[in-house]
């Protein structure tokens, strides 16, 4: 979808300029009759999650760590984490409620304007037959039917909560007596990585909806966060390391030097979180 958007956007540009609002909305109208429900990854978004892959398994094997992988449902995050996955021989789990704000979703032209509905998702059976080789646990996703079950697009109260029900989640017991010494690595996507950041900075799923700042690191950059083991109030968050990329072809953007001055730029569609717990000794 981000090759598509950044063509759309060229295209509208040179059509109407960009000294008024109208291209902006003619931009967002085209892009949504469009887009993907559940697009693949690119050429380039390939080799820089294979780059990605690469460099954190050598992460892993200087901290002499073994990991756990949770990844979305959605397909450009699971391939984006498929190097990774088989570069260190483990298995991924998919949860629900890792996936882009929005959801799986279908857009098409209304009365009034752009109308989104439900679009089908993956079943269980399917993301074992296709990704039987890289995904161990579906125990998360019905036992019928797709995995997305909203029936609807997600709005962004929606997605807010879902960020606090997964912030409760990744700072739960419940998830370290599960993992262990293990790093638990979680494979979601840019916006709802933005949601998580801005929740566990400002302790409150609404208090993100009030807030007009933005945390946008490029695609399968890595952010890293470390919790205290036994006290969750103290997080350590490194945003958007990207380093692997160097080695990638560029995207049409360079990568941000400032360390809060984000852009979603690249290819890759998926961003990559990596969430080392218990790795902070208490005072």
């Amino acid at each position: 979808n981000n090759v598509l958007s950044a063509k759309i956007k060229e295209e509208v540009k040179a059509t109407f300029g960009t000294q008024t609002q109208r291209w902006k909305q003619e931009y967002k109208h085209a892009y949504q009759l469009v887009r993907s429900s559940d697009p693949d990854l690119s050429e380039v978004g390939v080799q820089q999650a294979a780059s990605m892959g690469r460099f954190v398994a050598n992460y892993l094997q200087d901290l002499n760590k073994e990991a756990v992988i949770f990844t979305s449902g959605m397909q450009r995050a699971i391939l984006t984490a498929k190097p990774l996955s088989l570069a260190i021989g483990t298995k991924m789990a998919i949860r629900r409620d890792l996936h882009e704000v929005g959801g799986v979703y279908a857009s098409r032209e209304g009365k009034s304007g752009i109308v989104h509905s439900e679009e089908r998702s993956a079943t269980r059976e399917e993301f074992t037959k296709k990704f039987g080789d890289i995904i161990g646990d579906v125990s998360d996703l019905p036992e019928s039917g797709g995995w997305y079950t909203l029936g609807h697009k997600e709005d962004k109260a929606q997605a807010a909560a879902r960020a606090g029900r997964v912030c409760n989640w990744l700072i739960s017991k419940e998830l370290r007596d599960s993992i262990g010494n293990k790093v638990c690595i979680i494979v979601s996507h840019g916006a709802f990585m933005d949601f998580i950041v801005k929740t566990l900075l400002l302790c409150g799923s609404q208090e993100i909806l009030k807030t007009t700042a933005t945390f946008a690191p490029i695609n399968t950059s890595i952010t890293e966060m470390e919790f205290d083991s036994k006290d969750t109030q103290h997080i350590n968050i490194t945003l958007g390391n990207a380093k692997h990329l160097a080695i990638c072809p560029s995207p049409s953007r360079s990568p941000p030097l400032a360390f809060f001055a984000g852009l979603v730029c690249g290819v890759a569609s998926a961003l990559t979180l990596v969430a080392l717990m218990g790795r902070r000794t208490s005072k």
